[in-house]
């Protein structure tokens, strides 16, 4: 299926980083076509998918034969700004048979602790609440750290403190647990849950 766009929607594009990749392009590729005054620019465009929307990727290309398949192309990632002042990252691609120089991943905030600190990376703007993150061809991401388990609530504890118990001592399986009266201080011990 191919689309022809009018016009362009951007009042200004500013390029963020370039290299070479090796990168698979989607099976749901749409070919497509640009008007501009240099003539009309044919290409195939698809997203990749981050947190919250996606990234679109345009290769300059109307060769079908390459969806679904790994390629190698020139990329140049592009921010957009729109006449509403919103902003767009995108990549535009061009195949080439030069050697790969990065890998690019598409992250959220949350695996960006994954990433090497150097690796420059990109905040899609808007919504999307994700990142392009540019990487040395043998980077490999960190194994995601697995989240330390909370301890369970302990329902009647929190009823003792909103009673006017206050913790005195905690000691791990029991708490001992303090209250003024009339006559000074009295005290009681909580056993926690057993897990």
């Amino acid at each position: 299926m191919t689309e022809h766009i009018q016009g362009a929607a951007a009042v200004d594009r500013q390029g963020l980083y370039e290299g070479v990749v090796e990168m698979r392009i989607s099976n749901d590729a749409q070919t497509a076509e640009l008007d501009t005054p240099e003539g009309t620019i044919k290409y195939l465009r698809f997203k990749r998918g981050i947190k919250g929307g996606d990234v679109p990727c345009y290769l300059h290309t109307d060769d079908v034969s390459v969806v679904g398949r790994n390629i190698r192309a020139c990329f140049t990632l592009f921010e957009r700004t729109h006449a509403d002042q919103s902003k767009q990252v995108h990549l535009d691609l061009r195949p080439t048979e030069i050697e790969p120089t990065h890998r690019l991943f598409f992250l959220t905030e949350e695996d960006l602790r994954r990433c090497a600190a150097e690796w420059p990376r990109f905040a899609t703007p808007q919504i999307k609440r994700g990142f392009v993150v540019i990487a040395p061809l043998d980077a490999k991401l960190a194994e995601p750290s697995v989240p330390l388990r909370t301890p369970e609530t302990d329902a009647q504890l929190e009823r003792l403190l909103k009673a006017g118990w206050a913790i005195k001592e905690n000691r791990g399986a029991s708490v001992l647990l303090s209250k003024p009266n009339g006559n000074g201080e009295k005290t009681m011990v909580h056993h926690r849950p057993k897990k």
